[in-house]
């Protein structure tokens, strides 16, 4: 059997792994020439889903044409992405007061005893 050929075609943005021959094995390919992939290529993961969000979310694929792991997998880079962007909150608008007078002739605004008599509260 001829050996097969791995032709890794890079660009700033994503690799290609192209492989040419009769040999089916990725990892064993890209083993040969030195790259690693850091996870099981065959993962899978067991999600436990509401009923009813799953009916949802099959419907939805199909009316997509696309398969529920594809709309999965949109989901969560959607919900990744805006997590690393980070909550884009308005700074808070504190009320101003534009109020005339200021403190009572007579009382002690640094006593509570002096400010909770003049409002009528006993102290």
């Amino acid at each position: 059997m001829a050996q097969p050929v791995v032709v890794l075609q890079s660009t700033a943005s994503a690799m290609s792994v192209t492989l040419q021959g009769a040999h089916t094995d990725v990892r064993a390919c890209l083993a040969r020439v030195g790259y690693r992939i850091p996870y099981p290529q065959d993962m899978k993961t067991t999600l436990d889903l509401n009923d009813q969000l799953l009916a949802d979310a099959k419907s939805l694929a199909a009316q997509q044409r696309s398969s529920l792991t594809r709309l999965i997998e949109e989901g969560l880079q959607l919900r990744l992405r805006a997590k690393a962007a980070g909550p884009l909150r308005a700074r808070a608008q504190l009320p101003v007061l534009k109020g005339r007078g200021g403190l009572v002739a007579g009382i002690d605004a640094r006593s509570n005893k002096a400010l909770l008599e003049a409002m009528g509260v006993d102290a």
